[in-house]
């Protein structure tokens, strides 16, 4: 998630490096965002965890 959305990788190019599918990469930043949603829900501090 950090390469993708912070440092600005392709997909792509994650999952040549990681050496997974690129799938792979797409439903674990997903996941991820979910993940980071509810937590900050949890803590009061926005987003919501639908």
């Amino acid at each position: 998630m950090v390469r993708v959305h912070v440092g600005g990788q392709a997909g792509d190019d994650v999952a040549a490096q990681l050496g997974v599918p690129r799938g792979t990469v797409e439903s674990r930043i997903h996941r991820g965002g979910r993940a980071l949603l509810a937590g900050s829900a949890r803590l009061g501090i926005g987003g919501s965890a639908a």
